[in-house]
């Protein structure tokens, strides 16, 4: 999102400071700071800006120390509607996933109690947010058993439609908040798309996009527990299930064009100039590709398909 968000905030003109561990492609009216946050925010101390906007911050210390280095009028944190899944109580979290939800619970409430102090605040709490350049990998992982013809495992006891962003719709939604700020206003917003969709036709829509048949294996959440439990730790989805409409919904406050999961799933998957089939060859350093979680799989998949 912090990409595409810088993309199209440049290319309206805005005079940008971006901290990041990899450098950007360069261009007028960008000011690039580089290295991991903690250390160089020295570099822009006593700096101040219109508007902060914040992807990285994990934990509530890194956004005091933001506070405590810059000065601004307007901060956007970007944080997770797994937030409002959490306050509900709808969604199953692992253990990784429960303390990044429960440290981004923190950092909003401390942004709350300091708001309209010396600053206005907006929450932004996105779903899955898939596409272009996308380090979680969650797209690479389906697209890459699609296209290798393995099946993927789907939990039945997820009922109603998932909720996945396109990180150009995202990214056009966050650069309507930097130019439409509220003054005097502390507020929390969804970030949902209009429509979801049920997770088996997101998967066939991938194969489509492939041109490859989606195998699946559907089975209750009791006989996956009995005989592969480590897809509960690993997998990357079925935890997924329709959010809540806690609070006002950002795109329909902003009134973005939401593309169409048919429309961008595709696109998404050239992944900026490259075929799919470049990705059965990528083996990045994921969870669902540790071996011995391939191996357990393995067995998993053969005992319902036989040997794929």
């Amino acid at each position: 999102m912090g990409r595409q968000t810088l993309r199209q905030l440049h290319h309206l003109g805005m005079d940008i400071t971006y901290l990041s561990r990899k450098r950007l492609p360069d261009g007028p009216s960008l000011s690039p700071v580089i290295g991991e946050r903690s250390v160089v925010s020295n570099k822009i101390e006593n700096t101040f800006f219109d508007v902060i906007l914040d992807f990285t911050a994990y934990q509530v210390a890194d956004v005091q120390q933001t506070l405590s280095t810059v000065k601004t009028n307007h901060y956007i944190l970007i944080s997770s509607a797994w937030v409002t899944q959490k306050e509900t109580g709808i969604r199953k979290f692992s253990t990784l996933e429960n303390r990044y939800v429960s440290d981004k619970i923190a950092i909003e409430r401390f942004l709350m109690a300091n708001a309209n102090k010396d600053f206005d605040v907006t929450i932004i709490r996105f779903p899955i947010v898939l596409g272009f350049n996308d380090h979680s990998g969650r797209l690479n992982y389906l697209t890459r058993r699609i296209l290798q013809s393995q099946p993927i495992t789907i939990c039945r006891d997820i009922t109603g439609p998932c909720s996945f962003v396109c990180v150009q719709d995202a990214a056009s939604l966050i650069t309507s908040y930097v130019l439409r700020p509220k003054p005097g206003v502390a507020h929390i917003i969804d970030a949902l798309p209009p429509q979801g969709i049920e997770y088996k036709y997101f998967l066939n829509l991938i194969g489509l996009a492939c041109h490859k048949d989606v195998k699946t294996i559907e089975a209750d959440h009791k006989e996956i527990k009995k005989w592969f439990p480590q897809f509960f730790e690993v997998d990357p989805f079925w935890r997924e299930r329709p959010y809540p409409t806690k609070n006002q919904n950002a795109f329909d406050e902003v009134k973005v064009n939401v593309a169409s999961y048919r429309s961008w799933l595709p696109q998404a998957l050239k992944f900026t100039g490259d075929e799919p089939e470049r990705l059965v060859g990528k083996t990045p350093k994921k969870p669902w590709n540790n071996v011995k979680f391939l191996a357990l799989e393995k067995k998993w998949c053969d005992w319902h398909y036989g040997d794929v």
